[in-house]
């Protein structure tokens, strides 16, 4: 009883809003520097007004102060001369009930703060007193009465209410019938749950991560985890890449580091373009490169993807995002950008690349015609491909029991009469459509005496 009229008294120290301007806002920027919408925002501040029994303002209200604060400039920290800011309490209590751990509060408090700000020992105590077992009590109280409230069943009772005493196995099924929400949502409850949480697959198949010069954005199961472009300054003041990528990184940490993530298709595109078109090498996006390099670094296992699309400013960059990725799931490879033949040569020595059935490079390059013979399918720019060099992929793709078709272009124009001469090629009934003599394939020319693309497929 003691103990819960201490945490009692605590909550109540927080003058909460509508109560405190400055508290309001500071909850608000909070949850700026942390990418939370605007709903997610609300739906944290409801609960925090529930806890603590004060009176809430409407949504369309919070979401007046929230798009007034972000537009007034006050995404970053506060200037100020004391040496720690005194009423983060309403951060720290959103925190708790947000589930982020001791750790990762008092990390996200430095970073939209400023670490000199936020005194360690004072942010502990809080949190201390705010995670305990009368508080969440309370939160749960405030839960049923949400539900109560809207006519639903009362299900609660005082007893039996603690998820983490389910046996692990019924816990484990059920996160295993979680979509991503539920299962990032769960994750975050505590650090029990999330302990059994990272012991199964997370329910994602598909990752993108889009970054271009002023924004970047990452889909998982084609739903938007993280998406800068909504954040508007004023002033024409733009984030940092940097400081978003280290918040992106942190997003994709937890995903990418469970062995048991079977991924289906896995892209990442950091070509940025400059107003005639051509590839931008700026600064910012460099630092993105380095962030998300030193994340995939950190593994131990390979990552199971079927299918990857890369395409990278700097291209020595691909091979170590490729070597990341476990050979023999993985494909289908998409490769985007210049490739000297030095970087495509180290690339098809890689078992990614050998062991792949796939292959497409969005890119003119010089390599060995070898390096395609294994695949099933491939298209591949060439600065130039020689007639010998057809005459040998003909006839390597005819013995192969895996080839299905490919498609060849050149930017350098293809002699046709020289290439049916070659290969001795048989006219069919289609137009510009040949028949390899002693083989099962078919090569088709584009109409006219002169070529910059070739397909062959098997009959």
């Amino acid at each position: 009883m003691r103990r819960m009229q201490r945490t009692l008294y605590y909550l109540k120290m927080i003058d909460f809003p509508p109560n405190s301007p400055t508290n309001l806002r500071r909850l608000i920027v909070y949850d700026i520097s942390q990418w939370k919408t605007i709903d997610k925002s609300f739906k944290i501040y409801e609960k925090l007004c529930k806890v603590l029994g004060n009176e809430e303002i409407s949504y369309v209200n919070y979401e007046y102060w929230f798009n007034r604060y972000l537009k007034e400039n006050y995404y970053s920290p506060y200037e100020s001369s004391a040496r720690w800011v005194p009423d983060l309490e309403v951060c720290i209590l959103a925190d708790v009930i947000d589930g982020k751990s001791l750790e990762n509060s008092y990390r996200d408090l430095c970073e939209a703060f400023g670490k000199d700000k936020i005194d360690k020992e004072y942010h502990a105590s809080c949190y201390g007193s705010y995670d305990s077992e009368e508080h969440r009590h309370a939160l749960i109280m405030a839960e049923r009465s949400k539900y109560s409230n809207e006519g639903l069943p009362d299900t609660y009772n005082d007893h039996g209410l603690k998820f983490s005493e389910f046996p692990e196995d019924v816990i484990a099924e059920i996160v295993d019938r979680c979509d991503l929400k539920s299962y990032l949502n769960l994750r975050i409850v505590s650090h029990s749950l999330r302990t059994i949480v990272d012991k199964r697959p997370p329910p994602c198949t598909d990752i993108e991560i889009i970054v271009r010069d002023d924004s970047i954005q990452i889909k998982a199961n084609n739903e938007i985890l993280v998406d800068s472009r909504p954040i508007e300054l004023i002033h024409s003041r733009h984030c940092s890449l940097n400081l978003i990528g280290k918040r992106v990184v942190r997003k994709l940490e937890f995903l990418l580091k469970n062995p048991k993530l079977r991924l289906k298709s896995f892209r990442i595109d950091l070509l940025t373009y400059d107003e005639m078109g051509s590839v931008k090498n700026d600064v910012e996006t460099r630092k993105y490169e380095t962030n998300f390099l030193k994340l995939l670094d950190q593994f131990s296992h390979k990552i199971h993807v079927e299918r990857c699309s890369i395409e990278m400013k700097q291209k020595k960059h691909i091979w170590r995002v490729l070597q990341c990725f476990k050979p023999g799931s993985l494909q289908k490879l998409v490769i985007g950008g210049s490739l000297s033949i030095n970087e495509i040569d180290r690339i098809a020595r890689m078992n990614q690349w050998k062991q792949a059935k796939h292959v497409k490079l969005i890119c003119f390059a010089e390599s060995s015609i070898e390096n395609f013979f294994h695949f099933s399918t491939f298209e591949v720019n060439f600065e130039s491909i020689s007639t010998n060099d057809l005459v040998r992929l003909c006839d390597n793709l005819s013995k192969s029991t895996d080839f299905e078709s490919c498609i060849i272009k050149s930017m350098r124009s293809l002699n046709i009469e020289t290439i049916k001469n070659a290969l001795n090629l048989q006219p069919s009934t289609s137009p510009n459509k040949y028949y390899v003599p002693n083989s099962n394939l078919v090569i088709q020319f584009p109409i006219g005496y002169v070529a910059y693309q070739i397909s062959i497929r098997k009959l």
